[in-house]
């Protein structure tokens, strides 16, 4: 498999992938731990503010 490349910027990150696939990448992606369900009969809350 390739390496991914380290990316300057959010530009040329996002022209990698648009020439790319994430499957050719799969084993260097990071996973989240993070369960994304949520109970929808709770009113929902903002989520975090990403940082840069």
């Amino acid at each position: 498999m390739p390496k991914m490349p380290d990316f300057k910027t959010v530009e040329e990150e996002a022209e990698f992938w648009e020439k790319h696939s994430v499957s050719d990448y799969w084993d260097e992606l990071n996973r989240s731990r993070r369960n994304w369900t949520r109970n929808l009969n709770q009113k929902s809350k903002p989520g975090p503010t990403l940082k840069r």
